[in-house]
């Protein structure tokens, strides 16, 4: 939406600065140009300085890209820091085995993180072929999520299928 022009030449003529600081907005207005009417003690001359406070963040939402199913499917729900996660375990597992990281503490120190943290990640590598397949595909029951899975993954692949609710 644009400002008329009437609007713009307002907003120049009043407007001296405006600044933004912690969370209020300082609108500084230009000092009055001197009337022949005005007593002279009154200071029209000194600026005024109006504060409004801003709104307050919108917390950041959940993104999801939601891919259509067909009429016998249901809708996809690609969740790409799951996604990202398991390809981050992929490459470190091959860096781990190819010798380009020494442990999982070279790791952790190479992306800034937690050591623990890189040993939770690195077991999912180890999700059954077809659940990551269903991550992928954005068919993984809702529930599963990269918080869900970092509280631990069963070794057994049927007992993944049962713990992350994948109907064998």
């Amino acid at each position: 939406m644009g400002w008329s022009p009437e609007t713009r030449t307002a907003v120049r003529d009043t407007v001296e600065r405006v600044v933004v600081q912690g969370g209020q907005l300082h609108i500084s207005r230009k000092p009055a140009a001197p009337s022949a009417t005005a007593a002279p003690d009154e200071d029209d001359t000194a600026p005024q300085v109006h504060v409004v406070p801003l709104p307050a963040p919108r917390p950041r939402a959940r993104k999801e890209i939601i891919v259509p199913g067909s009429h016998n499917s249901s809708p996809r729900r690609l969740n790409h820091a799951l996604v990202l996660a398991i390809a981050r375990a992929k490459s470190w597992m091959r860096d781990l085995r190819s010798g380009t990281y020494a442990d999982t503490t070279e790791v952790a120190l190479q992306f800034q993180l937690n050591d623990a943290h890189v040993r939770r990640v690195l077991r999912f590598g180890y999700l059954a072929p077809d659940i990551v397949e269903a991550i992928i595909e954005g068919r993984q029951p809702r529930s599963m999520t990269v918080k869900r899975l970092l509280q631990g993954i069963p070794c057994v692949w049927s007992d993944q299928r049962a713990a992350f609710g994948f109907a064998r």
